[in-house]
């Protein structure tokens, strides 16, 4: 059995059932506003809003930065993002990580770039590296780190 401290390598498969999750909550959203609400400029602003996020799910979707391959926690709480090509990039952990059986959300930070979220669940994750990513962000190795230091 290995160490609680040990790193944990997690290979990140495309959350397919996510993503034309998100795209059909946003076309029934949308039909919803055509063929429920009488049309005006209330419900014109609602349609363009939801058309905006769909369109910008679909896009980054294909972004090459998007396509992570895999992330590594080090011993220490050290995060490392690893690109479809392979490349290490280092980050920290952001306050607001969500933890649940079947569900878990990172807030990453990147050493360059934009903070992300890394939705991970049964289906796009390894069994036994979620099993032990959820344990270790519900118990933090760090001294003083805890529930108030923004882990879940």
């Amino acid at each position: 059995m290995e160490s609680l401290a040990s790193p944990i390598r997690i290979p990140v498969a495309r959350a397919t059932v996510l993503h034309y999750g998100l795209v059909a909550g946003h076309v029934l959203t949308f039909a919803g506003l055509v063929f429920i609400f009488p049309f005006g400029m209330h419900t014109a602003l609602l349609m363009a809003l939801v058309s905006v996020s769909l369109g910008l799910e679909v896009y980054t979707v294909g972004l090459p930065h998007r396509r992570w391959k895999a992330l590594l926690l080090g011993r220490n709480d050290e995060w490392t993002l690893f690109t479809a090509g392979g490349e290490p990039i280092s980050a920290r952990l952001l306050t607001g990580v969500f933890v649940s059986t079947r569900l878990v959300i990172v807030r990453l930070k990147p050493s360059a770039g934009w903070p992300l979220q890394v939705v991970l669940t049964p289906a796009n994750t390894p069994p036994d590296a979620f099993r032990r990513l959820r344990v270790r962000l519900r118990y933090p190795l760090a001294s003083g780190a805890g529930r108030n230091s923004g882990y879940a």
